[in-house]
């Protein structure tokens, strides 16, 4: 056992288990960066289009109440 009561397979264990928690975090960094760079690129075409065919979008309207949500 090391100093805090571990046997060394307990502490193997443990570091696959943070190895493997880092992988986990690294792979959801790499998924979050690449969602937001197409919801960047999806952003600049629609504003691109708006731009393109004057399209003015329309302010929302709440239907339960029938006023504009301004």
């Amino acid at each position: 056992m090391d100093e805090h009561g571990l046997t060394p397979r307990q502490h193997y264990e443990i570091m696959c288990g943070e190895e493997a928690l880092r992988e986990v975090e690294a792979e959801q960094a790499r998924i979050q960066q690449k969602w937001e760079e197409r919801l960047r690129k999806e952003e600049a075409e629609t504003a691109a289009f708006r731009l393109e065919f004057g399209f003015v979008e329309e302010p929302e309207y709440d239907s339960a109440c029938g006023e504009h949500s301004d």
